[in-house]
């Protein structure tokens, strides 16, 4: 586990998906001449998944040993199309942040409208509530 304030910060922040860009370690280790850190691209994932891909498959991240550093995109502005790099969650999470809604409209139509709704009706739009959580 890594025991650094930017770390604990950005991983407890991420709600476990978030675009991060990423920018390589100054090739120049010394004092003199140029430094400046490239922009390697955007990654999308959990902070924790972000490093290790950027350790492992941007050669530019590590050049001479201290390595490159991640700040959340919406802090710059980098545009570049972001590097998925777990679909599978993503969807998870979008498909989840969609159900949240058409449930949370439902519930806000119930109780906008508890007074002329029917049992019949109240039930039927539990029973779509419950089909769509399934």
């Amino acid at each position: 586990m890594i025991n650094n304030i930017r770390y604990d910060n950005y991983s407890s922040k991420d709600k476990g998906y978030t675009i991060y860009s990423v920018y390589g370690e100054d090739p120049n280790a010394d004092m003199s001449g140029y430094h400046v850190n490239p922009f390697l691209g955007n990654v999308e994932g959990t902070f924790d998944e972000v490093i290790e891909y950027a350790a492992e498959h941007m050669p530019n991240f590590y050049t001479w040993g201290g390595g490159g550093y991640i700040l959340p995109y919406k802090s710059l502005k980098q545009n570049a199309d972001p590097i998925i790099l777990n679909k599978v969650k993503k969807l998870k999470i979008e498909r989840k942040a969609k159900l949240n809604n058409f449930v949370t409209a439902e519930i806000d139509n119930l109780i906008d409208n508890i007074n002329i709704l029917s049992k019949d009706d109240i039930k039927q739009i539990l029973i779509e509530i419950k089909n769509k959580m399934i």
